[in-house]
């Protein structure tokens, strides 16, 4: 007997025992709802209501940018003299400078030509190699700037490029070959 006197308790500390009223929240909650629509019945003055209507207004509607705007797709056609003006448009010009600097002072108008986005040929002929090794030092971190590109073509020779040029070394190289030997 003592046993059943137990399991009795056990269920009483874990709830498993019937004694609950299981109606017991459904009965609050019909009459919370009862009182609420009691409430919601009565006006109060916290909760006015007015007669007025809100009409928007013409000055407002026309002001707004997004209303007036129009739709046209995407894939429009465009008529053959457009698309060309289009294409003449995007040329870009691009102008190649050539440096023979003489002394270290001259890095300062090769980095203004590379800020500009102009391709840069550099010729050390007439540089002593100590002084070369600088201005290389130099142009590399302007060229690291611009997000560029710098490539030896020749033997004292330097091409610098910005970040929407490529160089195929092998044309660059022929160049230098056929235009660039006096130097």
């Amino acid at each position: 007997m003592n046993l059943f006197k137990k399991k009795s308790s056990l269920s009483n500390f874990f709830g498993l025992d019937d004694s609950h009223d299981d109606n017991f929240e459904f009965e609050n909650e019909e009459s919370f709802e009862k009182e609420m629509a009691q409430y919601a019945s009565e006006p109060s003055g916290a909760f006015e209501t007015s007669e007025e209507k809100i009409t928007p207004s013409s000055d407002l509607s026309s002001s707004n940018q997004y209303t007036n705007k129009k739709v046209v797709a995407m894939n429009s056609y465009q008529g053959g003299t457009e698309r060309n003006r289009q294409v003449e448009n995007k040329r870009v010009h691009r102008k190649i400078t050539v440096f023979e600097p003489r002394a270290y002072a001259d890095c300062k108008s090769i980095a203004q030509a590379l800020f500009r986005k102009e391709i840069v040929i550099v010729t050390f002929s007439a540089m002593e190699e100590h002084q070369a090794r600088r201005v290389v030092d130099f142009v590399t971190g302007t060229i690291y700037a611009v997000d560029g590109d710098i490539q030896r073509i020749g033997e004292e020779i330097f091409i610098c490029t910005p970040a929407n040029v490529d160089v195929d070394s092998t044309v660059a190289q022929s160049l230098v070959s056929t235009h660039l030997t006096n130097y």
